[in-house]
């Protein structure tokens, strides 16, 4: 038997954004949905204390380098070059999020990876009600703002 996906009492909203960084209206949007830096760091700030299951999902699509020279703490990892739409699946199926619970993708830049990487896993993420996103300008520009929230603390800073 499989392991139900633990339950959080009250899912973290995230704040959907569009490429231009301007909010988006309404839920029926077709637009892709990004997240600001700001937005993804209060909702890590402010599920750190909770268990895993109750904070956001965070995927990692960038080389194995990129993600060992600095991730966002918390983050799965998953080379999209090498495992393309079928590893985006399989990873955010093993760690098999509750509904409500957002799922986070993001790259260096947030620019081709991720959007990719999102495309792939949003129909199955829809399904289970889980809200996804592209963080909105990658690590880049996440770890220059909020460089206590990576590991290692300020970890590659993309220059």
């Amino acid at each position: 038997p499989e392991p139900e996906p633990v339950k959080r009492s009250t899912p973290v909203s995230l704040a959907a954004i569009n490429k231009a960084g301007q909010p988006i209206r309404g839920s029926i949007s077709a637009a892709m949905r990004y997240v600001s830096k700001d937005d993804l760091a209060a909702a890590i700030e402010a599920t750190a204390a909770g268990p895993p299951a109750s904070k956001p999902v965070l995927l990692d699509v960038r080389q194995g380098y990129e993600f060992e020279g600095g991730h966002v703490r918390g983050a799965l990892h998953l080379d999209w070059r090498k495992h393309g739409a079928a590893g985006v699946l399989r990873t955010l199926g093993r760690r098999r999020p509750a509904a409500g619970v957002p799922v986070v993708i993001y790259c260096e830049f947030g620019g081709k990876r991720s959007p990719d990487a999102y495309k792939a896993a949003l129909k199955e993420m829809k399904a289970k009600g889980c809200p996804c996103f592209v963080l909105h300008g990658g690590y880049c520009r996440f770890v220059r703002a909020f460089p206590q929230l990576c590991k290692p603390e300020g970890g590659y800073r993309g220059e």
